[in-house]
């Protein structure tokens, strides 16, 4: 039997957090603020558990069932 172990992350924490301040670093530059869904898309894209497209998709769906 084995026992219920947590997956070892892809990316160490820091780097996680280092690539979100720059996402966010990046958007005040241009102007913009990040919403906390937005941030936490991005926290995991950074964190490698989500792609970019992936990302982008939820956040459509997010934004189309806003409208409706």
């Amino acid at each position: 039997m084995t026992a219920d172990v947590p997956p070892v992350p892809r990316v160490a924490a820091e780097e996680v957090q280092r690539r979100v301040d720059f996402a966010d670093a990046a958007m005040r530059l241009a102007g913009h603020e990040a919403s906390e869904d937005a941030r936490e898309l991005s926290r995991q894209v950074a964190a490698e558990e989500l792609t970019g497209d992936e990302a982008v998709a939820i956040a459509m769906a997010r934004i189309s069932a806003r409208k409706q």
